[in-house]
């Protein structure tokens, strides 16, 4: 599930012509962010 999260958000940035550093940094802080959301919304 996350592994599909971070490849959508990549292939995004990919096409509108961000370098991959920095879409991988995208997707991992946009995978966190939801992380967070979950976890918080179950504690």
């Amino acid at each position: 599930m996350i592994r599909k999260i971070r490849a959508a958000l990549t292939n995004r940035d990919a096409r509108i012509g961000l370098h991959p550093p920095y879409a991988e940094l995208i997707g991992a802080g946009a995978v966190v962010f939801m992380m967070g959301l979950l976890v918080g919304s179950h504690i």
